[in-house]
């Protein structure tokens, strides 16, 4: 029954720690990107700082039924492996998230600590996450061949999906930019132009 619970709970804080970090970041001027959120389902929610994002309940409410069947059908092993699905999922991804907020806060308290400003694109922010979720698949499959049990099976299985996940965001991207921010436009071909000045003289 804690799944059922936890479910919910871990997919709420997911979205609503995604709009504190975005809050805390566009505090910091060192760091610029074409947007916070990486998931182009939720963009433009995050982008506006929607506080009800029906997407994204509609995908919790699934995701929590799911739980609830899982849990009434009294099968161990299945309720073992999503329940390392779900918690490795959204556990790395909030610990992602508490992380984020936790370097804002300090860029914020100690200015003096950083200097000039980072421009990143929305491609490199995406592969930089793609990378990391890579690094941890690693560690979870070393698990898997230790103990492979279940709860870890799901927690690997987490990670390999989440990989194949940011593929397609990445692919998406790629394929449509449509969406850039103009303002970002704007910043990136100005640093762009700044480069190229610095690197003729």
């Amino acid at each position: 029954m804690l799944l059922v619970i936890l479910t919910p709970l871990l997919m709420l804080a997911d979205y609503f720690l995604t709009l504190l970090g975005k809050k805390y970041r566009e505090r910091v001027p060192h760091f610029q990107s074409e947007t916070y959120e990486l998931n182009p389902d939720f963009r433009k929610a995050v982008d506006n700082n929607e506080k009800v994002n029906y997407m994204h309940l509609a995908y919790t409410a699934i995701f929590t039924f799911a739980a609830y069947m899982i849990y009434k059908s009294g099968d161990k092993t299945f309720l073992d492996f999503f329940t390392g699905y779900i918690v490795t999922t959204f556990g790395v991804v909030n610990a992602r998230h508490i992380g984020n907020i936790s370097l804002f806060r300090f860029s914020i308290k100690n200015p003096e600590e950083i200097k000039g400003v980072i421009h990143t694109s929305h491609l490199y922010n995406l592969k930089n996450s793609l990378f990391q979720t890579i690094g941890l698949t690693t560690v979870f499959l070393m698990f898997v061949i230790l103990k492979p049990i279940p709860f870890v099976i799901g927690a690997f299985a987490s990670q390999v999906i989440f990989v194949i996940q940011q593929l397609f965001w990445i692919d998406k991207y790629n394929n449509s930019k449509t969406g850039l921010n103009e303002s970002w436009v704007r910043d990136e071909a100005t640093v762009q132009m700044s480069d190229t000045t610095q690197a003729k003289t």
